[in-house]
């Protein structure tokens, strides 16, 4: 039985890359381990590519890889995200 406190830890590393005005590479990794039995983990990777066409609007395509522990075993999830952000 887990107690009142459990300690684990999270965070993301990232890199941007301008390859030309307005076009950008990204690269993410992602990190969860929530204290738990070694069920609790997740990690996940992702490869963006995102284009800021005008001040304050940009579209994104990321492609990401995950994996989570289960009780039954390793779990691994791909997508391809499409994304639309107009910022106020």
């Amino acid at each position: 039985e887990k107690g009142p406190w459990v300690f684990g830890s999270t965070g993301f590393l990232q890199a941007d890359f301008e390859l030309i005005q307005g076009i950008h590479l990204m690269g993410t990794g992602e990190w969860l381990d929530a204290g738990g039995d070694g069920l609790d983990v997740w990690t996940s990777e992702w490869i963006s590519l995102v284009w800021f066409f005008a001040p304050r609007v940009d579209v994104r395509l990321d492609f990401l890889k995950a994996q989570l522990e289960t009780p039954g075993g390793p779990m691994s999830v791909t997508a391809l995200v499409g994304q639309f952000h107009f910022y106020l």
